[in-house]
């Protein structure tokens, strides 16, 4: 499955939970996706394939995300975006 797959998949599934999935561009590293759920739940979400490796950049700026108290949440998969959500909705 292609990271746009992953990713689109990502997207339908945070507006079918009732929330809303920006992409963050304009910065090198930052997390792909800004995930904001029903009842105040934000979550920093990177997206990739079976496989794939988070770069250096993004190792960097995601310590320094998860410095400052904010989790950072890696996918590779549906069956991963299934449990972040679940945990993320507090059915986990």
């Amino acid at each position: 499955m292609l990271e746009r797959q992953v990713e689109a998949y990502l997207s339908s599934q945070v507006k079918r939970a009732g929330g809303i999935c920006w992409k963050w561009t304009g910065m090198a590293g930052v997390p792909d996706r800004i995930a904001i759920l029903p009842g105040g739940v934000v979550a920093l979400i990177e997206v990739k394939t079976e496989g794939g490796r988070i770069s250096a950049i993004q190792a960097v700026v995601h310590g320094k995300i998860r410095a400052l108290g904010i989790p950072v949440f890696v996918v590779y998969n549906k069956a991963q975006i299934s449990v972040l959500l679940d945990h993320l909705q507090g059915r986990w």
